[in-house]
């Protein structure tokens, strides 16, 4: 299993708008399925702004669908922390978006950002 969290995009922008860096086309090998998809937008945040992605299912990497409008401002990793649902998150990784949600996950999962291109029309 990967050891850091990797951000990345499958897709460019159907516009001429440009990925922040830390967006990069998704590396497919010939016989692997994709990633599970979750959308940013369905998640519940507690009453901090705060969601948790645990991998209990032993995934490599999961696919996080992002609407267009919202910008990752904050990226890293955890330091002792406890959110508002009392869940350690003490050591995971996270990102901060300019939305107000805070998402973390577990150092092992590789979170693949996808730009929701249904928010492009």
């Amino acid at each position: 299993m990967a050891t850091a969290s990797r951000t990345r995009a499958n897709e460019p922008l159907a516009t001429d708008e440009r990925l922040p860096e830390t967006f990069a086309p998704i590396d497919r090998d010939g016989g692997e399925e994709p990633p599970l998809m979750l959308s940013l937008a369905d998640m519940m945040a507690d009453p901090n702004g705060e969601v948790v992605l645990f991998n209990d299912s032993g995934l490599r990497a999961l696919a996080l669908a992002l609407s267009i409008d919202v910008a990752i401002i904050e990226e890293g990793q955890a330091g002792r922390h406890a959110t508002a649902a009392g869940e350690d998150v003490s050591g995971f990784r996270f990102m901060r978006f300019d939305n107000g949600l805070k998402l973390y996950h577990q150092p092992d999962l590789d979170l693949i950002l996808v730009r929701d291109q249904s928010s492009l029309s």
